[in-house]
């Protein structure tokens, strides 16, 4: 996997910063391009919004948001507590990362042109929420564990790997 940039330029997380270095790390993904910090300009309720990683594979495209620190969720208020900042939000990570996948296809179609099907091969789009300091077992309709690397899955490239090629079937199954 190539990473563009190929070193992180602005100050990130610890988490992005693992995740950037467990991607790099990852052979056998050839042909494929990693995007950090993407900024997307259009959004449907943002003014701006940022991709944390955009994957273009040669099975697609995929976006990833990490979330790093210990991530939870209780009655629909998500609550972030890392070493150097704590909050809470009504937008989890999921939906998150689903908003930015749907506006950067978007944002494709209308600045590129870009049709679903080149040369009827269909482009597969998707998302997954990266939790790398959080073990992750809540699995409901709006939060599938197909979509979530926790700390387990973010151990080491190998695992990582395995979550990245399990991502790409659970798109490609709904595509």
């Amino acid at each position: 996997m190539e990473l563009v940039p190929k070193i992180i330029i602005n100050e990130v997380s610890k988490a992005e910063n693992r995740i950037f270095n467990i991607l790099n790390a990852i052979s056998g993904h050839k042909n494929s391009v990693v995007l950090h910090s993407l900024n997307c300009s259009e959004h449907q309720y943002k003014q701006w919004s940022e991709i944390d990683f955009c994957l273009l594979l040669p099975d697609g495209i995929f976006v990833l948001e990490v979330k790093g620190g210990r991530v939870s969720c209780q009655d629909g208020e998500w609550e972030y507590r890392g070493t150097h900042r704590r909050g809470t939000s009504r937008e989890g990570p999921f939906q998150q990362a689903s908003s930015a996948r749907y506006a950067l296809e978007k944002l494709l179609k209308k600045k590129f042109n870009l049709n679903r099907k080149v040369r009827d091969w269909p482009i597969v789009f998707g998302w997954g929420v990266v939790l790398p300091d959080t073990p992750w077992s809540h699995s409901s309709v709006e939060m599938p564990l197909d979509v979530v690397a926790d700390r387990s899955t973010c151990a080491n490239p190998d695992t990582f790997k395995s979550y990245l090629n399990n991502l790409i079937l659970y798109w490609k199954k709904k595509d």
